[in-house]
Parts: C-alpha cells; sequence; structure tokens
C-alpha cells in the first residue's frame, strides 16, 4: 500500500512540478507547438529527455497558471519542485528574468545540462551575462567556428563545481554545463548540430507533437526506445522473460514517451502519448490489453463517497497483473491480508474461469472507525465489485476458502446472501462477499459492502460527489483503465499509517495537499484505426484544483 502512495506521488510531483513556469516567443503565435518545433530543431536527437516551457503564456491560460502556482507555492513540497525547474533553466540565479521571452527548452544529453532561451533583446542579454555574473567571475573567452564562447567554473550547492559555458545565436541564448570542463566542446557541437541528428527529426517526435493540444504549457519528451538502446550494466540475475510483468513488455515497445501540461481554470491537465512499434500488436501479455472495452463509470454507483484510491476497468487476469507491475503491488498468496483471510487471489479470483473476468472496479477507503489492527497490516478497507459472475463461480470461492479450514457465516443485506469469515475480526478484517444480481460484492469487512449497498440506493457514492464530477468528463473517452485518488481520504489513510512514526505531515501528505483529487484515463492500440503503422498510448491525467 505505501509503495503505491509513494509512486502516485511522484507522478504527481511529476506532473505539478513540470508546469513550474512559463516562456514566449519574439513572434506571437496562434499555438504554442510551433514554437516548440523551432526549439526542436536546435536540439539533439540522442538525449535522455527534453522539456519545453511556455514562461509567458497568453490569456487564459496564464491566469489559470497564475491561480495554480498561487497554490502549489503554499505548500513546501511543491515550491521546492518549483525552484528546482528554475534552478535548471538558470533563469533567476542568472537574472535573466528581463531579457528572454518566449517558449524555452531544457535538455539532458550526454551528461550537459543544455538550455536555449528565446531573448527579447540580444545585446541586454550579452550585457546581462557578461556583468551579472562577471563581477564574480572571471570569464575566460574561446572562439569556436567564428562564434565567441564565455565559460566558467562555479560552486553549486553542496559544492559542487559546475562548468558552464554560453554564446548567442540567432536570438537565442545557450547554455551547457556539466560537472566537467567538457562544456565548450558540447555547446560547439550543439551549434553545429545538423538538421537531420535534431530532435525534430525523429518520427516518433513528429508523430508525438500531432497528438498533443495546441496551447500547452509545458512538454516533456522522452525517447525510450533509444535509452533503452544504449549500454547498461547486465544484472547478475536478470529475470526471466516469464518473470517480467506485463508493464514491462509494455515499456520493451514503446518507442517514445510525450506529456503535455495545460492550465485550466479548475487544475491542471497532463496528456500523455506514446508510440508503440509496429510487433507490439503480436506481444502476447499486451495483447488481452489492446482488446479491453471502454470502461462505464456510471454503472459503478456503490463506491463509497470517502473512496481514496479507485480503479476501474475490465478483465482483471490482464489488468492487475499489468497494474502490480507499476505501483509494486504484491498479488501472491502470501501477503499478509493474503494470509490473515485464507484467500489465495491468483487461485480463487484471477485464475481460469474465476469471478473477475469482467468488468471489475476497486475501492480503497479508510479504516473504519475504531479498527483494530494486527499482525502488521495495514489499516485501511477495500471493495472489489466485479459484474458478470454467476452463482457457481461464488460457490467455487466459498468452498476453496472453506477448504482452507476458513468458517463462512450467512446473513441477509437488503437481499443479498452475505458471507462473512468466522474468526477473523481481531486482525481489522473479515473477509464478506455477496452476489447481488450478477455483481459479486467482497470487501474486508461487510460494514464496507453495507457502505456500498446504501451508497447506491440513496445516490450517495463516490459517483456523486462534486470532485469525481468535476474530473471524469476530463479524461478520455474509451478509456480501458480508469484510476482516481481524492486527497482528503488518502491523507486520513496515510495519517492512520504513519500515526507515531513521524513529526509533522510526510512529504506525501504535503504533496497530496497541493490539489484535491486526481483521475488518470488510459488506452492502448496496436495500430491506428483504419490503418497500419504504430501502436499508441494515449491517457489523461488531471489534477483538480478548485478555489
Amino acid at each position: 500500500m505505501r509503495r503505491t502512495v509513494c509512486w502516485l506521488a511522484v507522478l504527481i510531483l511529476a506532473g505539478l512540478a513540470l508546469g513550474a513556469c512559463s516562456l514566449r516567443t519574439g513572434q506571437q503565435e496562434t499555438t504554442t507547438l510551433p514554437a516548440f518545433d523551432v526549439l526542436a530543431q536546435r536540439i539533439p536527437a540522442a538525449v535522455d529527455n527534453a522539456f519545453f516551457f511556455d514562461f509567458k503564456p497568453d490569456d487564459p491560460a496564464a491566469q489559470h497558471w497564475a491561480a495554480i502556482r498561487s497554490r502549489l507555492e503554499q505548500n513546501p513540497q511543491m515550491q521546492q519542485g518549483l525552484e528546482n525547474l528554475l534552478d535548471r533553466f538558470r533563469v533567476e540565479a542568472y537574472g535573466l528574468e528581463a531579457v528572454i521571452e518566449g517558449p524555452a527548452a531544457t535538455a539532458l544529453w550526454d551528461g550537459t545540462t543544455v538550455v536555449l532561451l528565446p531573448v527579447l533583446d540580444e545585446a541586454a542579454a550579452w550585457d546581462r551575462m557578461v556583468h551579472n555574473l562577471g563581477d564574480a567571475q572571471a570569464w575566460e573567452q574561446e572562439t569556436v567556428e567564428g562564434r565567441l564562447i564565455y565559460h566558467g567554473r562555479f560552486w553549486e550547492a553542496g559544492n559542487q563545481p559546475t562548468h558552464l559555458a554560453w554564446t548567442m545565436d540567432k536570438d537565442l541564448l545557450y547554455l551547457a554545463y556539466r560537472p566537467d570542463s567538457r562544456s565548450v566542446d558540447r555547446l560547439a557541437d550543439l551549434l553545429e548540430l545538423a538538421r537531420g541528428a535534431s530532435l525534430a527529426a525523429l518520427d516518433s517526435w513528429e508523430v508525438l507533437r500531432q497528438r498533443l493540444p495546441d496551447d500547452p504549457l509545458a512538454v516533456v519528451f522522452v525517447p525510450v526506445a533509444e535509452l533503452a538502446g544504449r549500454p547498461t550494466p547486465v544484472p547478475v540475475n536478470p529475470p526471466a522473460a516469464g518473470d517480467q510483468p506485463p508493464s514491462a513488455a509494455l515499456e520493451r515497445h514503446l518507442e517514445a514517451l510525450a506529456l503535455a501540461f495545460t492550465p485550466e481554470d479548475a487544475g491542471l491537465r497532463m496528456d500523455i502519448q506514446g508510440v508503440l512499434d509496429p510487433d507490439a500488436g503480436a506481444e502476447p501479455a499486451l495483447q488481452a490489453l489492446f482488446k479491453l472495452p471502454a470502461v462505464e463509470a456510471a454503472g459503478w454507483d456503490r463506491l463509497p463517497a470517502n473512496t481514496a484510491l479507485a480503479l476501474l476497468s475490465h478483465d482483471a487476469p490482464a489488468i492487475l497483473p499489468w497494474f502490480s507491475g507499476i505501483f509494486g503491488l504484491d498479488l501472491g498468496p502470501e501477503t499478509p491480508f493474503g494470509a490473515a483471510a485464507g484467500l489465495d487471489l491468483q487461485a480463487d479470483l484471477l485464475g481460469e474461469g474465476g469471478p473477475l473476468m469482467g468488468p471489475f472496479a476497486l475501492a480503497v477507503t479508510p479504516p473504519l472507525p475504531a479498527q483494530p489492527i494486527s499482525q502488521g497490516l495495514p489499516a485501511l478497507q477495500a471493495l472489489l465489485a466485479s459484474r458478470e459472475v454467476l452463482p457457481a463461480q461464488v460457490e467455487r470461492l466459498a468452498a476453496a476458502l472453506e477448504g482452507r479450514g476458513a468458517v463462512l457465516d450467512t446473513a441477509d443485506l437488503t437481499g443479498m446472501e452475505l458471507r462473512t469469515q468466522v474468526g477473523t475480526q481481531l486482525s481489522g478484517y473479515a473477509l464478506s462477499f455477496g452476489l447481488d444480481g450478477g455483481t459479486l460484492y467482497m470487501g474486508s469487512n461487510p460494514q464496507i459492502i453495507e457502505q456500498a449497498v446504501v451508497a447506491g440506493s440513496e445516490g450517495s457514492g463516490l459517483l456523486s460527489t462534486a470532485a469525481f464530477q468535476a474530473v471524469l468528463p476530463q479524461l478520455p473517452e474509451g478509456s480501458f483503465l480508469l484510476g482516481y485518488v481524492s486527497s482528503q481520504p488518502l491523507i486520513e489513510l496515510i495519517q492512520f499509517n504513519t500515526d507515531g512514526e513521524q513529526d509533522g505531515p510526510s512529504a506525501v501528505v504535503q504533496f497530496l495537499d497541493a490539489f484535491d483529487a486526481m483521475g488518470i484515463g488510459l488506452r492502448l492500440e496496436s495500430e491506428p484505426a483504419g490503418g497500419a503503422g504504430p501502436g499508441r498510448v494515449e491517457g489523461v491525467a488531471y489534477f483538480l484544483m478548485e478555489e
């Protein structure tokens, strides 16, 4: 559970921090992406990653971003993320705020951080760089291919040396810095970059930028296949192909990934686009994911309103191993909850003929009031709902539990025959399940199933909350997977599990406190509809930050 929360925090930090600042071109563009395209022509194709930012977006994006940034700067963790991103551009450190304008770019290239900053006034930029830093730094000068390059050595925080080289070319201020003195050589290579060796020449860049929104505040591009093809240390005991989760197969076929961040009046939108190689459709571990139907969220009105984490999809045997590989979840039978409940997730639920073959929803909530916790189990409650379940499948589940020595008590819950494992209540959990109209409800306690029944009858479940209603329309239609995070219930859940372990709010809690809710929708295609070619990963993550 704790690894899941940490993974989400990383995603949130990446999404929010990458929207930290904003630059504008000297010539007005109707959209931001063309300006990013121009910069991509000056960035090498062989980068580890490339970031593009619009430091001065036009209204209304500027107004939306100002409101979001103001909220983030009140959060210690988010404020630090913003400062770190600004530091990478060196704008504030070098006093360049007044002389730059327009979308800018930074990239990590062969151990060198390169920065391209459009300038409003070239003479002012020269003067600012020479004199603002020159008072404390004796710049060295070097002429390379007729261009004057300034360079010098600085000491960063923590007494880390940085070698900076800079020059001007075609209304762009170029910076290149790295720990050793090769920054001049790297800057010279950058200035002589051939068009065919640029990021803009990559097919994957052209494909992805066509799929992105027209006016993003920021774009991140990662050439995944290029990075995977570089030499890396060979693990001593590499996992066998059959031991790797489906998420590893997806990464293996992912050629490039792009993220675009757009501020809106109610939050920050992160568009996700990836290019899959032509062989992805033949990958056995991915074939089930390509065929999954779209999630119909409206049918899951029995999820409790205080749900902290929710996952909606189809075909759990295909989804959960893939999902567990991303989030680091353990689906084996020896998990603490599985051992306490006598439940083997793979054998009882995910195996052939199991009850989780159709549409399913998983909800995690904070613990019940005064819930006892023992045996090192996390303090939470969970509800699993699965449709298209037959009575015979439920009977097989009961028989499997009883075959391991479980004693099941039977009660009526508004017409549902609810079975509860007897003798496990002291652990804080009592595995319960029942079938209602073809839908299996399985919970970590009979009370959470009762909450689900009440939510459905009263229309008071998660789907009725204002935050869920605000996030859902932002997610792509046709998504095969929907994920949702409600910040305050998740903060409550985390605090139950960290009480007494530390002073003050944890970093994860501070991350979550920056937004009200988050949703993510994903879908995969082995090739574009109606034609041959590369497949795609497509999705949206939306960070709700209402007034």
